[in-house]
C-alpha cells in the first residue's frame, strides 16, 4: 500500500518510519513524500493529491492542521477515496525527537486503522503517549458508508422488512 506523507511532515520524520521497513517487516507499506508529486506554483494540495491518486496512492498522512478546514482539499481527499491520517494540532508543539518517538509509538495503531478503514475515512492521531485508538474525523456528508447499525426510519424500524410487519 502506498502512503504519502505531505509537505507538512518533516522529511526526516518520514525517513524514520521508512527506516523501519527492514526491521522484521514492521512497515509493510511503501512510504513516499508528497514532494514527489508537487506541482510547481500550485496554490493548493489538490494537484498533488490527484497525481498521487493516479499513481495508485491510497493513504495520506498530513501534518497540515488547516487542511481539514479547506473544503476543496477535503473534497479532493474524499473523492479520491484516500484514507487520511491527520496529526492533532498539539503535535505542532513537539520537537523533532518527540514527534519521531510519538509517531513510532502510534505506527502500529495507524497501520491497523489503515487496514480496517474504508476509502474516504479520516482519522486524527492524538498527541498522547497513552491510548491505542485514533479519533475518527471523517467529514460529515462524505459518501463513505460508516460501519455500524443502520439508521432507523421514522417508525423506529431498521429495514423495510421490519416496517412491513
Amino acid at each position: 500500500m502506498r502512503i504519502a506523507f505531505d509537505e507538512h511532515v518533516a522529511p526526516k520524520l518520514a525517513d524514520a518510519i521508512k527506516a523501519l521497513s527492514g526491521e522484521e517487516g514492521i512497515l509493510r507499506v511503501e512510504i513516499v513524500s508528497a514532494r514527489q508529486y508537487a506541482i510547481p506554483k500550485a496554490k493548493s494540495d489538490v494537484p498533488w493529491l490527484e497525481q498521487f491518486s493516479r499513481d495508485g496512492g491510497k493513504v495520506v498522512i498530513s501534518g497540515d492542521a488547516r487542511m481539514r478546514g479547506k473544503l476543496h482539499e477535503q473534497k479532493a481527499l474524499v473523492e479520491a477515496g484516500f484514507i487520511v491520517i491527520f496529526f492533532s494540532r498539539r503535535w505542532n508543539n513537539l520537537n523533532a525527537y518527540s514527534k519521531s518517538a510519538m509517531l513510532i509509538k502510534w505506527w502500529p495503531v495507524i497501520l491497523a486503522a489503515i487496514e480496517s478503514a474504508a476509502p474516504g475515512q479520516c482519522f486524527e492521531i492524538p498527541c498522547s503517549w497513552r491510548g491505542n485508538k485514533l479519533k475518527e474525523v471523517t467529514p460529515p456528508g462524505s459518501k463513505r458508508k460508516k460501519p455500524g447499525p443502520k439508521p432507523k426510519d421514522e417508525t423506529g424500524s431498521t429495514s423495510e422488512k421490519d416496517a412491513a410487519s
